[in-house]
């Protein structure tokens, strides 16, 4: 892992050493018939997202999948990033071009999404981590009604 941080750090113009900073680490919410979940680690760092998986037993070690936003030829991994909620979680759907890391579901609880989609998708724009949106216009969609009006006025 430590040599694939320095060819990543390397990469993207930084010194090999460079500590890698995290901007937020997560875990999924656990689920009884979902061990792995318990055991697996999600880290939004300003190159990439890393997926930490541990072995519940010790010795074992940990297997860590990293996802860069831009790829060696220049493209972006990450095609969307969705959420949605319900009462109790909070989802995120990542759709990536990566097929070793494939498209990604997570649940989280529901006071956590905003925050991680938010953090994710500047990351994943080259933007600050901690920017926020600003709305430039709202608008509705336009309905004919013909009691009312003509729909071409």
């Amino acid at each position: 892992e430590r040599m694939q941080q320095m060819l990543l750090n390397l990469s993207v113009g930084q010194d090999a050493k460079a500590p890698e900073e995290v901007v937020r680490s997560f875990r999924e919410a656990c689920s009884i018939c979902d061990w792995d979940s318990c055991f697996t680690t999600y880290d939004i760092t300003k190159t990439s997202f890393k997926i930490r998986k541990r072995s519940c037993i010790p010795c074992a070690g940990t297997q860590v999948n990293s996802l860069r936003y831009i790829n060696k030829q220049g493209e972006g991994n990450v095609d969307d990033i969705d959420m949605s909620t319900d009462c109790c979680f909070g989802y995120i759907d990542v759709q990536t071009r990566d097929p070793k890391v494939g498209d990604i579901s997570l649940r989280v609880s529901a006071s956590q999404v905003e925050d991680i989609v938010g953090e994710f998708r500047n990351l994943n724009k080259g933007l600050a981590a901690d920017r926020e949106e600003r709305v430039v216009r709202k608008f509705r969609e336009v309905v004919c009604c013909l009691a009312c009006m003509p729909c071409d006025a």
